[in-house]
């Protein structure tokens, strides 16, 4: 299967899950849509150098930044951001650091850094949150946490 049909099929399945994350609160979605663009168009812009250069091209990369603005000016952010601001900056902290650490000359940093690449899904738990209380969360975050893993891994275990 080609690369470019996987990251359609894989959006699908984002887009179903967060119907479900969101109980059909189109705003929900809407801000989940773009977090999930936003966040692997960061990865990717790290992802995709040479030379300690992005490959991303200047559209791409000006797509990134619009998608940014795009988020953080939807209803739903506009609504939660009180909530949504402090969980964006921790998620970001998270992902620094496991950046940093997946190098790592210590196993037990790359291993920290492997399952912190994760760490996205702590807003979609916090959508499920606010759109349908504790039990809601409690009930996706297993799921969300599992897919995210399998997403991100080969069946050998390797992160991909």
């Amino acid at each position: 299967m080609s690369s470019q049909k996987a990251q359609k099929i894989n959006e699908e399945l984002a887009h179903a899950f967060a119907k479900e994350v969101c109980l059909g609160n189109r705003d929900a979605e809407k801000f989940c849509e773009l977090f999930f663009q936003y966040a692997h168009g960061l990865d990717d812009l790290l992802d995709c150098k040479e030379d300690g250069r992005p490959t991303m091209s200047n559209d791409d990369i000006l797509g990134l930044f619009a998608t940014a603005a795009m988020m953080y000016g939807c209803p739903f952010w506009l609504r939660h951001q009180s909530v949504l601001f402090p969980c964006i900056l921790l998620v970001h902290n998270m992902y620094c650091d496991s950046v940093a650490w997946e190098r790592e000359p210590l196993e037990h940093r790359r291993v920290m850094a492997d399952a912190m690449r994760t760490c996205g899904d702590e807003i979609f738990n916090m959508v499920a949150l606010l759109c349908g209380g504790y039990h809601h969360m409690r009930r996706l975050s297993p799921r969300i946490r599992e897919v995210d893993y399998l997403r991100q891994h080969n069946p050998d275990g390797t992160p991909n």
